[in-house]
């Protein structure tokens, strides 16, 4: 029904969906609604459940990847904050005016590594022993959209590798299909960031990038343009900003940016 409807009038469908989504804002106005990378999901769950009460709302979390969040708050559905790993998607909705470039921060960081199911035997040193033939299948996000595949293209291009390592790639939808596929034992290697490593059990990481080859990615957070709840959402990013949020993270493995490090823009 619905593709017949697409196909007799596109007209009718964006009206449509733009007033499902105008409803659905106006239904949760109450709720402070965060979309956020799903490599933050343990700790923003766990730092959201402790302040939740305090805020007086429900804090709703979307996690997803940052592609696919970012083109969710492109298409109008209802946002106050957006919480991104890497630039690409910030930048790309900071330059459509969907987000509040005064409100950007970045805070907290995580790093590349190699990851191998807990049984495995591989050890990886450099690079190029993953042109061994032992080492299996390599799992990755889409390295066009997802930010821990981009990096892991950029390293084995730096490497001179990718090539010969495409056709054993496995490409996933983001980091945690890459860790679900390693730990499934579907691939024998999977590129991760080290916080995704950490909270599984059955993989083990067997090699940490070195950030001379790929520098840490930063995690990035902004209110969005369109937010219903500006003043919630700006307390709750304050909040992300505290010793005890900072705790938080650093104990699911994240670095703590200086406040030099910052970014307003």
């Amino acid at each position: 029904m619905l593709q017949v409807l697409l196909r007799a009038s596109g007209v009718f469908f964006i009206v449509l969906a733009s007033t499902l989504f105008s409803w659905a804002g106006q239904k949760n106005q109450g709720e402070l609604r965060v979309f956020a990378s799903v490599g933050l999901t343990e700790s923003l769950t766990e730092i959201a459940n402790a302040h939740e009460g305090a805020m007086g709302r429900k804090i709703r979390l979307n996690f997803a990847g940052s592609d696919q969040l970012a083109r969710q708050i492109s298409m109008g559905v209802p946002c106050d904050l957006f919480i991104c790993a890497d630039t690409k998607w910030m930048d790309d909705l900071q330059k459509k005016n969907l987000i509040r470039p005064d409100t950007r921060r970045d805070w907290i960081a995580s790093n590349l590594v190699i990851i191998v199911n807990k049984s495995s035997p591989l050890v990886i040193q450099k690079a190029k022993d993953l042109l061994e033939p032992k080492t299996g299948r390599i799992a990755i996000g889409d390295p066009m959209n997802v930010s821990s595949g981009i990096h892991s293209r950029e390293y084995l291009e730096k490497y001179q590798i990718w090539k010969a390592l495409e056709s054993r790639l496995l490409i996933t939808s983001n980091a945690r299909s890459t860790l679900a596929a390693v730990e499934a034992d579907r691939v024998g290697i999977g590129f991760v960031y080290k916080t995704d490593a950490l909270i599984a059990h059955d993989v083990r990481i067997a090699y940490e990038i070195p950030a001379s080859d790929v520098p840490p990615v930063h995690f990035f957070a902004a209110l969005t343009a369109n937010s219903a709840n500006s003043v919630a959402a700006q307390t709750f990013l304050n909040t992300l900003m505290q010793p005890k949020s900072l705790a938080v993270f650093k104990r699911y493995g994240f670095t703590i940016l200086s406040q030099e490090s910052d970014k307003k823009l």
